[in-house]
């Protein structure tokens, strides 16, 4: 079997809100930053205490050329539910990152 069969290890599901560029720019230190292509994905998250609430995750897909024409494919849709298979990972500064999985097929869409 071929690594793109097998199933994804995450997935994140909820309704996509938005398909956007991050804007660019330069740190103090000189570093650059910014520039990836990201889906913002609304899904509900349960608390300790029984609640749920509205959690924006932004799902990465990546900064170069070939990421802009992935990133157009999630703009139809916008306002529906849907399924990512993902990569989640603990980032510089030990922030959660969610990005896109590779190799993986379009999301499936919900109803």
């Amino acid at each position: 079997m071929e690594m793109s069969q097998y199933p994804s290890r995450f997935e994140l599901s909820g309704v996509v809100l938005n398909v956007f560029q991050r804007p660019e720019g330069k740190g103090k230190d000189g570093g650059s930053y910014g520039g990836e292509y990201v889906v913002q994905v609304m899904s509900a998250d349960r608390l300790r205490n029984g609640d749920d609430r509205l959690v924006p995750t932004d799902l990465t897909i990546g900064k170069e050329a070939a990421d802009k024409v992935e990133a157009d494919k999630y703009r139809p849709l916008i306002g529906k539910s849907a399924k990512f298979p993902c990569t989640v990972y603990v980032g510089k500064e030990r922030q959660l990152v969610v990005a896109l999985a590779r190799g993986k097929a379009v999301p499936s869409v919900g109803k």
